[in-house]
């Protein structure tokens, strides 16, 4: 297996866990007194959101978790509306789920595990959509054939009794629908802009993402290996530690709830010196990282994070004393390698996180072919560094 297929794997793997890590988002609950109550709430699971709520009135660890049993309905600000629904029309059975939301007005639309429902306001009766006829249900808002005769999915029939009844042209937006809910959220979106009279559409607005800067400090630990084809002997130091200043930016996609964001990092420039008695170099170095960072945690106050980065050193120079005293000023080329890190990202306040982070950046051949030097002189460089970082980063969030 190759490194490439490794990565690809470990990758895939982070993506599928990063699906549980969230971050409280402003919002609110409506209790069954018609009280609005604003302050925070975690997103969770697709269970979670379906059979409780997290609610904290601040941004703090205390909260409380609500059933759909004990309140009317909960919000995310620019996300959407999550409403307590009954799943049974049969009144002995008391279970309700938090449904989405998807409009609001003479004709309400829901969406439920993987499911549509429709609500007529002039019975409140709620109606499963099926995607297939076969599905026993109770159609009582009118057919709708295609262009072939042929009747559709009581789906598209009952989406058409709405939509096209009032707006024509969207027939064939309709007809070419599929039972998703990114279709069917397109279809309700162009149909609520040509008849607002109709209802509310409760569409996603928040920003694609948020912007964190931050700062912090890097102790890190160096080793260098020279493999030199012209030199009489190699050239290998102990590692040694050092000390770097890092800015850092993230950008944190809204749409992933903040589970998956791209970092960017530069590292100001330091000095390197490495001597084993009698062979001296002497670098000074800067580091880009530009990757993703994936969110793998729940709580709102500890997100632990995976950063899986490409990373490029920027040698300005490299200074070579051999026995007899020979000095040799070499101008590398920038080096390119990975880099991976684990960290926390403790929350401090609403926007300002503390942030711990493990890192290793192997950098393999530096000077990959070789540098000329007096027109004879090939090597190849191998450079790795594992480091800490501890710092401050705040989040401009809107």
């Amino acid at each position: 297996m190759t490194n490439k297929s490794i990565m690809v794997g470990l990758i895939m793997l982070l993506l599928s866990l990063s699906a549980h890590a969230q971050i409280l988002k402003p919002g609110y609950i409506v209790k069954h007194s018609g009280d609005t109550v604003r302050g925070y709430i975690l997103p969770g699971g697709k269970s979670t959101a379906e059979h409780a709520v997290e609610f904290h009135p601040t941004y703090a660890r205390e909260h409380q978790s609500y059933s759909p049993m004990e309140i009317t309905a909960y919000g995310i600000d620019r996300r959407g509306v999550w409403v307590s629904k009954k799943t049974s029309a049969n009144p002995d059975i008391a279970d309700r789920v938090f449904m989405e939301q998807i409009s609001q007005g003479e004709v309400n639309f829901y969406y439920y595990n993987g499911s549509f429902f429709m609500e007529l306001m002039k019975d409140g009766k709620l109606r499963f959509m099926a995607d297939s006829e076969d599905n026993e249900i109770d159609v009582t808002v009118g057919t709708w054939k295609n262009q072939s005769g042929d009747t559709d999915g009581v789906y598209k029939r009952m989406v058409a009794s709405v939509v096209v009844l009032d707006c024509p042209d969207l027939k064939e937006e309709v007809q070419n629908m599929r039972y998703t809910r990114s279709s069917f959220k397109r279809v309700m979106k162009l149909y609520y802009e040509k008849k607002p009279e109709k209802g509310t559409f409760f569409k996603d607005t928040r920003p694609p993402f948020n912007l964190s800067l931050g700062a912090g400090a890097v102790p890190r630990y160096s080793s260098l290996r020279i493999k030199g084809e012209s030199f009489s002997t190699n050239v290998e130091f102990d590692g040694q530690t050092s000390f770097q200043i890092s800015l850092q930016g993230e950008l944190i996609f809204n749409r992933t709830d903040g589970t998956l964001s791209f970092l960017f990092e530069y590292r100001l420039p330091y000095t390197e010196r490495f001597d084993n008695g009698t062979q001296f170099i002497e670098m000074e170095n800067s580091q880009m990282i530009y990757g993703l960072r994936l969110y793998l945690s729940r709580s709102y106050s500890n997100q632990f994070y995976v950063t899986l980065a490409a990373t490029t050193f920027k040698h300005k120079q490299i200074s070579r004393h051999i026995r007899d005293n020979e000095r040799l000023n070499l101008n590398s080329p920038a080096a390119s390698g990975f880099y991976i890190g684990i960290g926390n990202k403790f929350t401090l306040s609403r926007n300002l996180f503390l942030h711990t982070e493990l890192n290793l950046s192997p950098t393999i051949n530096i000077a990959d072919g070789g540098i000329n030097v007096f027109g004879n002189t090939w090597y190849k460089t191998s450079y790795t560094t594992v480091g800490a970082q501890v710092g401050l980063s705040y989040r401009l969030a809107k």
